[in-house]
């Protein structure tokens, strides 16, 4: 049955402080326990989103961009983005047990699909993905794409969907083969970086950083479905099952909300004020929370280049319905 459009009423409703200095990127909510992993240049905080505490700490890393929790094999992977390697990470512990060469440069944006055991790697500066074996930490394809790879979703049935943001095209590859079946244009947007996926109904969420505009295709024929704007510099896509609602993150310091009406019909219904820099996002689907990484970003030569973040402004912001 289609959904009636409801005006949401999504909200900051507490921040919890985390400090320190150095860029961020994405975070992680692992729903088993409650933590989130965040980025943070050279280490991933782990916070406990219940107690709003940090934790733990993974350190001594290198330029950190995505990480991907593995419960089956007490595990976390965090890709390096200045050596070109994941760290594979002992998940009572926090201690680094193994690093994995993903064969690209920049390893950015990661993702595992539970039913395959494989994990894939964004290499952002190489246009290849990483399909990685996670039991084992081998690489069993280094992929081609035609494009700076981003974000990444998957079908549950065998395949991927990668963002080629300088292409302004989201790839469809076949895990098991590690072939690109298809490249599927975004246009009008331009620029894609998040991805999201209700799998049920069988779309995707293509955020496009670019200029403002959120595409909505069919993932199993690539047709268009749906455009909506949304903030400025978009870099991740929410979506939440339950009640069909999607998120965009926007690095101009909003929060896009759209409704799944039905698979065919979308609106934007909410744009929540968050703070400039708050471009990622992780969602805790159970409670509808959202949770933004974003620091006060000094100075820089132009809007699209701020200078570092202030030391000890690092948070994560938390929104609720």
């Amino acid at each position: 049955a289609p959904f009636t459009a409801v005006a949401a009423s999504y909200h900051i409703s507490s921040s919890i402080p985390i400090g320190g200095s150095g860029s961020y990127d994405y975070i992680r909510y692992d729903a088993a326990s409650h933590l989130l992993f965040v980025s943070h240049q050279t280490e991933v905080d782990v916070v406990d989103a219940q107690a709003a505490t940090v934790v733990g700490k993974v350190t001594g890393l290198h330029g950190v961009h995505g990480i991907s929790v593995v419960h089956a094999l007490n595990r976390a992977f965090v890709t390096n983005g200045l050596d070109g390697t994941l760290s594979i990470v002992d998940l009572k512990t926090l201690a680094t047990v193994g690093s994995v060469k993903t064969g690209g440069q920049k390893p950015d944006a990661i993702e595992y699909d539970e039913p395959s055991g494989l994990l894939l790697v964004s290499n952002g500066h190489s246009n290849s993905v990483s399909i990685i074996e996670a039991s084992s930490g081998t690489v069993k394809h280094l992929v081609s794409v035609s494009g700076n790879p981003e974000s990444i979703a998957f079908d549950g049935e065998g395949h991927a969907f990668v963002n080629l943001e300088s292409r302004s095209t989201v790839a469809k590859i076949d895990l098991a083969s590690g072939v690109v079946l298809s490249e599927w244009t975004v246009g009008p947007g331009e620029g894609p970086t998040g991805l999201g996926i209700d799998r049920s109904s069988g779309r995707l969420f293509v955020s496009c950083g670019g200029n403002e505009k959120l595409i909505v295709l069919d993932s199993k024929s690539g047709k268009q479905v749906a455009v909506l704007g949304i903030g400025d510099d978009s870099d991740a896509v929410g979506f939440n099952p339950s009640n069909h609602r999607i998120f965009s993150s926007n690095r101009d310091g909003t929060l896009t909300v759209i409704e799944e009406q039905s698979p065919d019909r979308f609106a934007v219904v909410q744009t929540v004020q968050t703070q400039f820099g708050a471009k990622t996002l992780a969602l805790d689907p159970s409670s509808d929370t959202v949770f933004l990484p974003v620091a006060t970003l000094t100075a820089g030569p132009d809007e699209d280049h701020p200078g570092p973040a202030v030391p000890n402004t690092f948070k994560i912001l938390v929104i609720t319905p």
